[in-house]
């Protein structure tokens, strides 16, 4: 029930039910299940935990990687230093 200057309500409350009585559901549906509602923001976390800068995208591409990529890359990278100490002390006629 509204007051002097308000508004009333289209549908009031029931005055009230007899003790035993089935309650009465109203037609009101409700907008958005509770568990959908609850795991938008989760959801959300996720999502902006999985994108990082550029030093997560190179963790992420490294965790991808096998045993022995990993052990080919730190090859090939010790090969091209000893190349490179190769070619300085060759231009340096140790």
């Amino acid at each position: 029930m509204g007051n002097l200057c308000g508004k009333q309500d289209p549908r009031p409350d029931p005055p009230g039910r007899v003790l035993g009585s089935t309650t009465t559901t109203s037609n009101r549906s409700p907008s958005a299940p509770a568990t959908s509602s609850s795991s938008v923001p989760a959801k959300a976390r996720a999502k902006a935990k999985n994108q990082g800068g550029k030093l997560q995208r190179q963790l992420s591409a490294q965790k991808r990687q096998s045993r022995s990529t990993v052990l080919k890359q730190a090859s090939q990278q010790d090969r091209r230093a000893r190349d490179a100490d190769d070619a300085t002390s060759a231009r340096n006629w140790d």
